[in-house]
């Protein structure tokens, strides 16, 4: 198993689908994406699973969801989270406000995603590291890196 690769393992879902953000299936066909189970995608590693992450989130950026608030409301509906809570710890990791309107460079992608992993996961959330984060962030489509401040 690569240091990368959670499968088998028994962490958390997210962990062990190497899946960070526990992203469903939405008709992306995600590159890494080797499957589904329990209605959450499975990647081949950690890298496919933070890039999918950094992408999501990034792409609801982009499309006007361009606070806490607004991404995690979508991200993370009240049918299947406790979406006040959920925003207050992505806030609070990123010392903003929920309603702060965010500049959306790699540092903050990369900030919003440690605490999305964190949320998600709980303690294993710690099990990716920052050089996954990043990794993950640079193997994001090109013409959306353009989109983010500092590339």
């Amino acid at each position: 198993m690569a240091t990368n690769d959670f499968r088998g393992t028994s962490y958390s879902q997210g962990i062990r689908h190497n899946n960070p953000g526990n992203l469903r299936p939405n008709g992306s066909n995600w590159q890494g994406m080797v499957g589904t189970e329990n209605n959450f995608v499975v990647f081949s590693d950690m890298t496919y699973g933070c890039r999918a992450l950094g992408t999501d989130l990034s792409n609801k950026y982009f499309r006007g969801l361009t606070t806490v608030e607004d991404i995690i409301g979508a991200y993370a509906p009240p049918s299947e989270n406790n979406t006040q809570a959920y925003i207050n710890a992505v806030a609070s990791a990123l010392n903003v406000n929920p309603g702060d309107q965010l500049t959306w460079d790699k540092q903050t992608l990369a900030l919003f995603m440690r605490a999305v992993t964190m949320h998600e996961n709980g303690s294993d959330g710690s099990l990716v590291t920052d050089d996954m984060i990043t990794a993950g962030i640079n193997a994001m489509q090109p013409t959306l890196l353009l989109k983010i401040k500092g590339f």
